[in-house]
């Protein structure tokens, strides 16, 4: 789905156009494609395999994407221009309430990579939003999940001491970023499907790779997501992203029509002559 066609998103859209957008897009030396990363939307699967197209083999250490920021290159020289006029420029986005859900085992609950600077759990628990020895106890995890959002959302309201993070700032933000530059929205909960047929007129191998590319942050859970979301804390996590979650149904949705039409490659060429 094109990003000038989100009525959601252009109902928020605000603020002037960065004048070198290039600079905060991954590329690769091989395929001229834009990524323009989310955080908590599958960024180590799609880093990982903006690797594979740029090196040619898997990437061995799947977190360098990460640590290293060299490793991916970026679209510095890139105009505005001929990223808007791209049609392989994407971005990932996520449901809201598994992108939370992520957020809580992999970076508040859950260890920091020994090459991360810090951890974004140390200071929920020192102010006592996480219970950090919940283990197995389900009661436990949701506790701590709906403490965590509670707090989350006065953050992002400005009613905390702490800068909002971008783990867990709203989607919306970076989609803002690149809304008038016509990119591709994918979910990351149909990757494959998207991905591919994005990028297959490009890389003509694109599903071999995407196959070879096995490397996902997905932490350890101790108990299930699924145990842990009742409808108190899903309506907690819903209220704290109500633009992101409307820009999901809406994405959500058109690419479901999409993918029953099978109309995709012809979608995809009226949205390029539309913008050209």
């Amino acid at each position: 789905m094109n990003s000038t066609t989100i009525k959601s998103l252009n109902a928020i859209v605000s603020g002037k156009l960065n004048s070198n957008l290039g600079k905060t897009l991954m590329t690769t030396e091989t395929y001229p494609l834009y990524y323009r990363m989310i955080t908590k939307c599958g960024c180590t699967f799609i880093m990982n395999i903006l690797y594979y197209l740029n090196y040619g083999y898997v990437n061995l250490d799947p977190f360098a994407v990460h640590d290293k920021s060299h490793i991916i290159p970026k679209a510095t020289l890139a105009t505005n221009e001929a990223i808007a006029n791209s049609p392989y420029s994407f971005v990932v986005i996520r449901d809201p309430v598994a992108r939370f859900m992520s957020l809580y085992f992999d970076k508040l609950y859950g260890q920091s990579r020994p090459s991360e600077k810090f951890s974004l759990g140390t200071y929920f628990i020192e102010n006592g939003l996480i219970k950090p020895n919940a283990d197995n106890n389900v009661t436990l995890h949701r506790e701590n999940c709906i403490s965590s959002i509670k707090w989350i959302k006065k953050n992002l309201s400005g009613q905390t001491d702490q800068e909002v993070n971008w783990h867990w700032k709203p989607q919306k933000f970076r989609l803002n970023q690149v809304y008038q530059l016509h990119f591709n929205v994918l979910m990351l909960e149909d990757i494959t499907f998207q991905l591919t047929n994005t990028l297959k007129p490009l890389v003509p191998h694109i599903e071999d790779v995407i196959r070879n590319v096995s490397a996902q942050n997905i932490s350890k859970k101790p108990v299930q997501t699924e145990d842990v979301l009742n409808d108190e804390l899903y309506e907690l996590i819903t209220n704290a992203y109500p633009d992101d979650m409307r820009i999901h149904r809406e994405v959500s949705k058109c690419w479901s029509v999409l993918k029953e039409a099978k109309q995709w490659p012809e979608y995809q060429t009226s949205v390029m002559l539309s913008a050209g």
